[in-house]
């Protein structure tokens, strides 16, 4: 009976002090109505009429978006390791960037609704308390200050724009919301009005050499331009891409996209560049839509690579900034590559340790090369590629993902839909592809 009576008063003195909490708040007023995606799929943002206060929203870190009522003070959600993460950011300098920082101490999130493109739509009451960083291998990494301030929303509606599907009066093509209408053409091409199944009326091109060349052994990402003809524009390019370390062996490029493809290619016509050469826009993108491609050797050291190409068909194709779907234009252009082997560098033998033609030493090098070391003069393959504008942080982000939680001020620029000068293929989350520059 007394231990009974013991449990009642703690829990009662635990209520109480909990209700004084939350009396101490201060309310958080926000532009529900401009409530958005922020720089990645699953993060969304709000800030109040005057910018002076913003709200930062990460949901699942490690997976999708699903519908679902969520509780932001569990365990799981007590640090920054959060798989529902809410922060809001106050009282900024004369700069612009926030001095305080705030995180969940408990509420509801609820998600009633969610799109292809992770739109999100639902309601929230949250109490954020004012916080410190730990150190950054600190487990805990969130520590409340005594007296820090507090802030509370009762209850708010949000919708980042939940896309609504219309297929009225269609068989097949985009629905308007990243999927497809009907059950699709298979290997017949959707016609403009989306009514009608129709054979492909493809432009057969011709890929020259390899122009330039991207490979990180680090983390498997390796990129082989070329030039094609015919091109609309001389900058015109097709693309092969891998996304990770590959055996030789034949590959399928049907029932593929981009967002999560191994073996990638792309061609992007009507380019536009800048006078130093860098690519600043694109008119119209294409994406794999069948075709093979045989790999005879690949050394994912050096990026050297043998491999053909056979009958490969492009088709135009959209592809989302957030989620990097890739999407069929109804009614779009389609280019068949005639049958070519390439290889990088060119002329690279089969064994150990390719070089180029007229490489006598033993390391690869360029043509031209006659000594043992690769760095000489004629060695140019360790170049760049032209067009690469890597994102810039702002000062005071020292997290290496989406929702670190440790941005100085949620007015960073790593968003996926920046203006760099050329088409960036974003960190994948679950999906497992990285990042390469083009």
């Amino acid at each position: 009976m007394k231990k009974f009576f013991a449990l009642t008063i703690a829990a009662f003195i635990s209520m109480l002090s909990l209700n004084l909490f939350a009396g101490e708040c201060t309310g958080l007023s926000l532009d529900w109505s401009k409530f958005a995606q922020y720089n990645y799929a699953n993060r969304y943002r709000v800030d109040s009429a005057d910018y002076e206060k913003s709200l930062i929203m990460t949901l699942n870190q490690s997976g999708s978006v699903l519908p679902g009522t969520y509780d932001l003070g569990s365990k799981g959600n007590s640090d920054l390791n959060c798989t529902e993460c809410v922060l809001a950011y106050t009282d900024p300098d004369d700069e612009g960037y926030f001095t305080k920082t705030f995180f969940q101490k408990s509420g509801t999130l609820k998600v009633d609704e969610v799109d292809a493109k992770f739109n999100i739509k639902g309601t929230i009451s949250v109490v954020l308390a004012e916080f410190e960083f730990g150190e950054e291998d600190d487990d805990t990494n969130v520590y409340f200050l005594d007296d820090g301030a507090c802030l509370e929303i009762e209850s708010a509606s949000f919708d980042s724009g939940v896309c609504v599907p219309d297929c009225t009066g269609k068989i097949c093509g985009d629905d308007g919301c990243g999927g497809t209408c009907g059950e699709g053409c298979g290997d017949l091409a959707c016609s403009e009005d989306q009514k009608s199944c129709v054979e492909y009326e493809c432009t057969q091109i011709t890929l020259g050499k390899i122009s330039d060349a991207y490979a990180d052994a680090d983390y498997g990402e390796y990129s082989y331009n070329f030039n094609h003809t015919p091109a609309v524009v001389s900058s015109d390019y097709t693309t092969f891409e891998l996304y990770d370390v590959i055996e030789a062996g034949e590959y399928d490029l049907a029932d593929t996209n981009y967002t999560d493809c191994t073996v990638c290619m792309q061609l992007f016509e009507e380019t536009t560049v800048d006078d130093e050469g860098s690519m600043t826009g694109i008119g119209r993108r294409y994406f794999q839509k069948s075709g093979k491609v045989n790999v005879t050797s690949f050394n994912d050291a050096t990026g050297a690579i043998n491999a053909s190409l056979n009958k490969v068909r492009l088709v135009e194709v959209t592809v989302d900034s957030s989620t990097w779907i890739s999407t069929e234009v109804a009614g779009g252009k389609c280019y068949d590559i005639k049958d070519v082997t390439f290889s990088y560098p060119a002329g690279n033998d089969t064994g150990s340790d390719p070089a180029d033609t007229g490489d006598t030493g033993s390391d690869p090098a360029d043509t031209g090369d006659t000594g043992s070391n690769p760095d000489d003069t004629a060695d140019t393959d360790d170049t760049e590629v032209p067009g690469d504008t890597t994102d810039t942080e702002v000062p005071g982000d020292t997290g290496s993902a989406p929702s670190d939680g440790t941005d100085a001020t949620p007015s960073d620029d790593d968003a996926a839909s920046d203006d760099d000068a050329t088409p960036e293929k974003e960190d994948k989350d679950s999906s497992g592809c990285s990042v390469v520059t083009l």
